[in-house]
């Protein structure tokens, strides 16, 4: 009777070990963990100070886009990078001197013609007052403002350069870049991006589509031509790719680079990703597009913000 017991019980032992392993999940490949980062002349941890990224990440952003101010409100619009640049560069003037007006909010390569710097450093009329008026919490322009006008001033006499690292020499602005993203092809829904901003194709998918949304001050984006895509394994050497058509498509929203919704409009659909780039590398792209007045533009070109860069390429998983 003892040894049908010690029998029982150990048989139920075994048969609870063996559940106990069957039931454990497979551990999970991540294939990316053989990613390596980019190198240092591409991290995205900070933010050239004079850049209209890093001034909208360190100003405009949490000094101007206050409730009720620069949010969208009323212009200059200071929510996103795009919004402010295209609110400011070559944008008339709502409050001016009373004699001797200025022109433009920025006029590029004249901080002393721009009434961006008079606004933050003097009374222009005597009743306007010195922006900001008010100064957000989060903001530290109290303790840099020297700093930051400086910068300013800056970035306006170096041609008060776009996202794109694009100076305008012309009253009509150049297009820009406003958002990116891959997905499966014949999908909509965005893959996710690493740390560093560029997107990650998952081993599983060998058919993929590159959607695009482009921004223009005078000309609509389904409306730009040349429209050519290239791809490189180089950071910014594209002599020896040949460029391709992008299809523009029927306009659709999603999240652009700034997190905010934007149109989308041109799309290149990429059919046997690996027959041409093996599981691992990093592919960068570039698009060639033209509004109506000038020449064509290369998005993004070799003077864009390393994390625009970034932005604009992928890694085969």
């Amino acid at each position: 009777m003892k040894r049908s017991y010690y029998f029982l019980f150990f048989s139920l032992v075994l048969i609870l070990c063996f559940v106990s392993q069957s039931c454990k999940k497979d551990p999970v490949i991540n294939p990316y963990d053989k990613y390596k980062p980019l190198p240092d002349s591409l991290s995205s941890d900070s933010l050239d100070p004079v850049s209209i990224q890093g001034l909208h990440e360190n100003i405009f952003k949490p000094t101007c886009a206050n409730s009720g101010c620069h949010d969208g409100t009323f212009e200059p619009d200071y929510r996103t990078i795009e919004s402010t640049y295209n609110s400011l560069v070559y944008q008339g003037i709502i409050k001016n001197y009373f004699t001797s007006p200025l022109l433009y909010r920025v006029k590029p390569g004249d901080a002393a013609n721009s009434m961006l710097i008079k606004r933050i450093t003097e009374d222009i009329d005597g009743i306007s007052g010195v922006m900001p008026l008010v100064v957000d919490p989060k903001s530290d322009w109290l303790t840099k403002k020297e700093e930051y006008i400086a910068n300013l001033t800056t970035w306006i006499n170096n041609g008060a350069k776009d996202i794109m690292g694009n100076a305008s020499s012309n009253i009509n602005l150049l297009p820009q870049m406003s958002g990116f993203y891959v997905s499966m092809m014949g999908s909509t829904t965005s893959f996710s991006r690493n740390t560093a901003g560029v997107c990650l194709i998952p081993s599983s998918s060998d058919n993929i589509d590159l959607y695009f949304s482009f921004l223009d001050d005078i000309t609509n984006s389904s409306s730009l031509t040349v429209n050519e895509i290239s791809f490189s394994l180089s950071v910014n050497n594209f002599s020896s790719a040949l460029p391709a058509s992008l299809t523009i498509i029927t306009p659709f929203s999603d999240l652009g680079f700034s997190g905010m919704p934007v149109n989308f409009t041109h799309k290149y659909s990429f059919p046997n990703l690996r027959s041409t780039y093996p599981a691992g590398s990093q592919v960068f792209v570039r698009v060639k597009i033209k509004d109506d007045v000038n020449p064509a533009v290369s998005i993004p070109s070799g003077e864009s913000l390393p994390i625009i860069i970034q932005y604009f390429s992928f890694i085969v998983g």
